[in-house]
């Protein structure tokens, strides 16, 4: 019998290294560092690919590039406009703006329990409107209809805008079979500064250089008024789904 209970004691010995290696949390692997390749979503920015590198102390940082679908820029409309942010002739023409924008996110931040896959990130969000040529009759409806100038009457306007955001998140990663990461996260994005761009569209395709003060105090004070919307009243709750695989 007392053979018997130290075989049974020498096993499970032997197996609380396989134990422990099973526990929850992002960090089975050996060694400190942990790069992750993924697919990302985060609602409602963007659809695009993501990068995490973990360091030492299991600091991380992360990168993202991809796409606002058109879905994306009308939830972003929707919601402003059903919190009276602001009215929905506003919201069209933002909307027309953020259609099919390039969105870049960098972050930083800390994974503070070494086997739980909680972690913490802020950083920059770069969301680069891609605009649209058919903005006039919106800006018409919003109150801003270009002067009466024959240079321009007629012709399309292109607007196109650069939002500088501030991107705070609580996250988790879920390890399935030490090679696939999933991600889940929740957080904030608010413009902290934007720069918008507006031109006549010409015949052949190119900008019209206007010649008249009016028109060019025109493009003046519909830009500024545009980069003060969106640093007033662009601000995001952001939800985030991720999964790829850990190369190391």
């Amino acid at each position: 019998m007392g053979n018997v209970r130290l075989h049974v004691l020498a096993f499970a010995v032997a197996s609380l290294p396989g134990l422990a290696l099973a526990q929850p949390g992002p960090n089975r692997l050996p060694g400190p560092w942990h790069l992750d390749i993924e697919a990302n979503t985060d609602f409602p920015l963007d659809i695009g690919a993501r990068a995490q590198l973990e360091l030492p102390y299991r600091f991380v940082v992360s990168t993202s590039l991809g796409v606002m679908p058109t879905p994306y820029a009308q939830a972003i409309d929707a919601t402003l406009v059903g919190f009276d942010v602001f009215p929905q002739v506003v919201g069209n023409l933002i909307n027309v703006a953020l259609d099919g924008s390039l969105v870049w996110r960098t972050h930083v931040g800390w994974r503070p329990f070494p086997r739980w896959g909680f972690d913490i990130q802020a950083g920059y969000g770069l969301v680069a409107l891609g605009g649209s040529a058919g903005a006039a009759q919106l800006l018409t409806a919003v109150g801003r209809a270009p002067p009466n100038d024959p240079d321009i009457n007629g012709r399309p306007i292109h607007i196109a805008s650069m939002l500088n955001m501030l991107d705070i998140e609580v996250g988790w990663t879920f390890l399935i079979a030490q090679w696939v990461p999933v991600r889940v996260a929740l957080g904030f994005a608010g413009t902290l500064g934007a720069s918008s761009s507006l031109y006549f569209v010409g015949p052949d395709g190119n900008a019209i250089q206007p010649r008249a003060a009016a028109t060019q105090g025109f493009i003046n004070q519909t830009t500024q008024w545009l980069d003060g919307e969106y640093q007033s009243y662009v601000f995001l709750g952001v939800i985030s789904v991720a999964a790829g695989f850990r190369a190391f």
